[in-house]
């Protein structure tokens, strides 16, 4: 059987069983996998391995039982930038972009990202990124695509930690930093990144930037964060599934969706939510959404049936149908209506970007506009276009006030906080 990842239409998601101490193993046997999310994008095969290993009660331990490999057939002209040993980037600039010198610039931008990331956090194991540069109109046929780039963790690991009792889903580029004492079957690369070379984009050295360009580096920090873990699993279901019908809205974890052998897709399980979901709270009750989750997933999902059954099926439950029409009802009932709860320091919190309409891509994924948009905490709101004609370091100096306004970075304080608890080693000197 091959197995679909609906949401995102490129990025792949496979998971282990991942304990922390004092959390005793637990046995888990993982059908080994092969994926094929979108014959259009990438094309993703199985490579057959099998390792178990015993780990140290002081280390994260973990059963491996599967691992997954894939290729990209747009990839040509491969090029590894290596900013030291935090990042390595494996390039690829397809033919469809006809101007090398734009090629090179490009590059170099993936490489100033990097830079910038790696002087604030703490990156023991390189993390290595997948980056593919091609035109969406030639390659795509979507000529008239808004889209400026996008990335996304390449895998996630299921993972459950001693003061939590949900798994939660942690991204490889994270896992690979925390310590262990063996090394996990891990995918090529760690992020997946895609840019479209048809957007108008600025790069460092061109002439002065353009009332209608937007930084090419800006666009790749911004979205290499959500390859870190910036990103969230709740869903809305008639968005990520159109072909489906819905008698009303209502937010839910994604769902891993099989083909058979007769090509019907089949529901295998919910998703375990991120860990960035693990600290989103409800602004007015202050109750974990993760205590609705836990409802929602405690429906019984019945075996081999379709999507369409599954969601008939779940949409007919009682209670688990009900938190998930209420999770909707929460996160669409204004502005602000969603806080990531830092679990070190309230002072760290911050309000998540929610509307009364539903964001599919950017409801709960990013910082709320109006708040943190002329602060130094920028960089995470979802939009892009107030940001045009000014160069990253412009919009720096804009939002820190030349560092009269808090530390001269790409990444605010609070934003640094925010990684902090998902798990990433901070910098203490990162002022």
């Amino acid at each position: 059987m091959k197995f679909v990842f609906l949401k995102y239409f490129f990025f792949i998601i496979f998971y282990n069983t991942i304990k922390s101490s004092p959390i005793q193993p637990e046995t888990e046997t993982t059908e080994y996998l092969h994926w094929d999310l979108n014959a259009n994008d990438f094309f993703f095969k199985s490579k057959k391995s099998y390792s178990e290993n015993s780990w140290n009660n002081d280390f994260i331990k973990s059963d491996f039982k599967m691992i997954s490999s894939f290729e990209d057939k747009f990839l040509v002209d491969k090029e590894v930038v290596n900013n030291g040993s935090a990042f390595i980037v494996e390039f690829y600039c397809h033919s469809s972009v006809e101007d090398n010198s734009k090629c090179l610039k490009a590059q170099k931008g993936f490489l100033s990202a990097t830079e910038r990331i790696s002087s604030l956090i703490v990156i023991n194991t390189p993390i290595v990124v997948q980056a593919t540069f091609l035109s969406y109109c030639d390659v795509k046929s979507d000529c008239s695509s808004k889209i400026l780039g996008q990335a996304a963790p390449s895998s996630y690991f299921g993972a459950k930690f001693i003061n939590q009792e949900q798994i939660s889903s942690i991204p490889q580029a994270l896992m690979k930093q925390l310590p262990k004492n063996n090394i996990p079957n891990y995918l090529q690369f760690d992020i997946a990144a895609q840019f479209n070379a048809d957007a108008d984009f600025w790069f460092k050295g061109d002439p002065p930037i353009k009332t209608s360009q937007i930084d090419f580096e800006y666009c790749i920090t911004h979205e290499l964060i959500h390859g870190l873990g910036f990103d969230t699993h709740w869903t809305q279901f008639s968005s990520s599934y159109p072909q489906t019908t819905f008698k009303e809205e209502y937010l839910a974890p994604d769902v891993l969706v099989g083909i058979d052998e007769n090509q019907n897709d089949r529901v295998l399980n919910f998703l375990p939510l991120t860990i960035f979901d693990k600290f989103g709270y409800d602004s007015l009750t202050s109750i974990s959404l993760l205590d609705y989750a836990n409802s929602i997933l405690n429906f019984d999902i019945p075996v081999n049936l379709t999507l369409k059954k599954f969601l008939e099926s779940f949409e007919n439950s009682k209670e688990p149908f009900m938190q998930s029409v209420y999770v909707y009802q929460i996160v669409t009932s204004g502005e602000r209506a969603v806080t990531f709860k830092n679990p070190h320091n309230d002072m760290y919190n911050l309000k998540l970007y929610t509307e009364k309409n539903y964001q599919k891509r950017s409801s709960l994924a990013h910082l709320d506009y109006d708040l943190y948009f002329q602060t130094p905490e920028f960089l995470m709101i979802p939009s892009v276009e107030s940001f045009k004609g000014m160069t990253l370091d412009q919009i720096i100096d804009q939002n820190t006030k030349n560092g009269a306004n808090g530390p001269h970075n790409v990444l605010g304080p609070l934003t640094i906080e925010l990684m902090h608890a998902l798990g990433t080693a901070t910098k203490k000197d990162f002022k």
